[in-house]
């Protein structure tokens, strides 16, 4: 179950033991980064957007409840789900080797960290590698809509032009908005203190603030107009489709009426 999962991520972090899979993330367990948008270290937020990502389906508010298909729909396919906890646990490994004026923390942390972390694990194939990388470079595709302070159509459309250029793939789009559910459930941005006592994190539990809520309201207003997107597309290519099939057989008709004279 979810939260069985959500214990052991806790057990592996006051253990230390998540250091041994992942060296990178002792650098990270106390590096405080965008103080004014993560209450946590960015280890902390890594634990509590993992733990946030196994308990969403229980523990969403009504207000968010289609995340809960999308969630479901993923949790059908192991490949797709380990990608998501695997982009919960690196997706700011970058953080803290990023630049102004170069590479960004997702850069950084798909072309610099995340692939030689799998190449030494050795039971990763490089289709997945290659799929997770993707997926940290581009974790921030949801978010930077959901953060802006604009509801406007305008803004809505060119994050979904933006999304569609990198990708037409419902299993990455769907990855991609869960994980922005947990990440953004992993923060509590312009929190008085910086960070928390690792024990009250032990039983976190979501709290939804009208800050917190406007901003899943805006993920989920991106993913269902993704979605028909995708779905329209998906009924033009399979009228183009019928519709070129059916020119074949026309013309193998046609050819074939020729040969006989």
């Amino acid at each position: 179950r979810p939260h069985s999962l959500a214990l052991v991520i806790w057990e592996l972090y006051h253990t230390h033991l998540i250091e041994i899979y992942f060296p990178r993330f002792q650098e990270l367990r106390y590096h405080q980064a965008d103080v004014g948008w993560h209450r946590y270290a960015v280890g902390m937020h890594l634990m509590v957007t993992w733990d946030r990502l196994e308990r969403l389906a229980d523990d969403t508010a009504d207000e968010t409840q289609p995340i809960r298909s999308a969630l479901r729909k993923i949790r059908n396919m192991p490949k797709a789900i380990t990608m998501v906890r695997l982009l919960a646990i690196l997706h700011d490994f970058g953080k803290g080797l990023d630049s102004p004026f170069g590479k960004s923390h997702s850069e950084r942390g798909s072309e610099d960290i995340a692939p030689p972390i799998f190449e030494q694990m050795k039971f990763f194939r490089q289709e997945d590698i290659e799929t997770i990388c993707w997926l940290i470079r581009y974790h921030m595709s949801f978010n930077y809509y959901a953060r802006t302070s604009t509801y406007s159509t305008a803004a809505l459309n060119r994050t979904i032009e933006g999304i569609l250029e990198i990708t037409h793939d419902r299993s990455l789009i769907s990855a991609l908005y869960v994980f922005s559910m947990a990440d953004i459930l992993g923060v509590e941005p312009y929190a008085s203190d910086s960070r928390m006592k690792d024990n009250d994190l032990r039983n976190i539990s979501i709290r939804n603030s009208d800050y917190h809520l406007g901003m899943l309201a805006k993920l989920d207003k991106l993913y269902r107009s993704l979605s028909r997107v995708l779905r329209r597309a998906g009924s033009v290519e399979e009228s183009v489709a019928k519709f070129m099939d059916k020119a074949n057989r026309m013309l193998d008709d046609r050819r074939k009426e020729l040969i006989k004279r």
